[in-house]
């Protein structure tokens, strides 16, 4: 930190006490001046590539447009918009699980259950109470196991007992999809 500090001509400065000895003024002290914090917003501006304006002052209008769109193609199920939409929302917000779970949900209505599951678990990773977010996990990785059982079948002889048994756990994991209440997708929204 130290060595950033000195790049800018605001850096830590020597103080002299009563005494007469010589004291270098701390990056934490340095840090409590509003001028100090200048430099390095202009740092980060640049690493992260950000604009120092949206560093400063976020733009709440665009991002309730944003948000509104989202929510807009989501409930009429334009997945495609609705993705297009949520993809920009957790760039700009990374932080909000909501976005990252409504996301899971249209990779969920488009077949794409390995992206669903990555994107479940990033809402949760943000939220880790997001019970809804919990609930789809585990009914999408239900869904994946009945694909990888499918799968199975098709590999092996219909007498072989690891197909019988791919053969059980289908039924059971079909008839538990099933006994949800908006089967057979039956991810909460």
């Amino acid at each position: 930190m130290a060595i950033v500090l000195r790049i800018f001509a605001f850096g830590p400065s020597r103080h002299h006490n009563r005494t007469g000895i010589v004291r270098m003024q701390s990056a934490d002290q340095f840090l409590k001046r509003p001028v100090a914090l200048v430099p390095l917003l202009l740092l980060l501006a640049g690493c992260n590539q950000i604009s120092l304006k949206q560093l400063i002052r976020p733009e709440p209008e665009e991002l309730v447009a944003l948000r509104d769109r989202a929510n807009a193609a989501y409930a009429a199920e334009d997945w495609e918009t609705a993705e297009g939409a949520y993809r920009d929302l957790t760039e700009r917000v990374p932080g909000e699980a909501e976005n990252w779970f409504r996301l899971g949900n249209i990779y969920v209505h488009k077949d794409r259950l390995f992206d669903a599951m990555a994107l479940y678990r990033e809402a949760l990773l943000h939220d880790a109470r997001h019970a809804r977010a919990w609930h789809n996990l585990g009914l999408t990785q239900l869904r994946m196991a009945t694909h990888t059982f499918v799968e199975l079948q098709k590999y092996t002889e219909a007498f072989d007992p690891v197909n019988q048994r791919a053969r059980q756990m289908v039924d059971g994991i079909t008839r538990l999809l099933e006994e949800q209440p908006d089967a057979p997708a039956a991810i909460s929204e």
